[in-house]
């Protein structure tokens, strides 16, 4: 048993970037989260995606020259989606917590959207009562494109 057990976690590391959001978690820990939040060392994330399939967020000034993007972002609607679980990895120096706490970090990913040849991943960054960081992250089925920041205070 302990010999599957370790398989299917060998299997998991090696093609763990399968789905748009690990793509997209994969990224944004070791850009966005070293760039930005590279002072908290906690940090709550459920190892699951929201179940809901969003990009509902203020985007709008987001991908300027990507068309299909401002055609669908108006008229797309947040909707249920399964829930998947995203790998969370081992990243030097931070911890992942196991309940979200009011003076730490809070990580939320909702399920991609496809439009065209690109996925969109929306991730929420948040300390409550303090601030909510909004990132699109845009990707292809193998590699991240770009993404958009968009910072509010609370």
């Amino acid at each position: 048993m302990q010999f599957i057990l370790l398989y299917v976690s060998i299997f998991l590391g090696y093609f763990g970037d399968s789905s748009p959001e690990q793509l997209a978690f994969k990224y944004f820990m070791e850009v966005i989260y070293m760039d930005n939040y590279s002072d908290k060392k906690a940090v709550y994330f459920s190892g699951m995606s929201e179940g809901k399939r969003s990009i509902a967020g203020p985007f709008s000034n987001c991908f300027a020259l990507d068309e299909g993007f401002k055609n669908i972002l108006y008229n797309i609607k947040t909707e249920e989606a399964d829930q998947i679980i995203i790998q969370k990895g081992n990243w030097s120096g931070i911890k992942f917590i196991r309940k979200p706490k009011s003076k730490r970090l809070s990580i939320e990913i909702y399920r991609s959207v496809k439009i065209d040849d690109f996925n969109y991943v929306y991730i929420s960054v948040y300390k409550p009562k303090e601030f909510v960081d909004h990132f699109l992250i845009k990707a292809t089925d193998q590699e991240v494109i770009e993404y958009c920041q968009i910072n509010e205070v609370i």
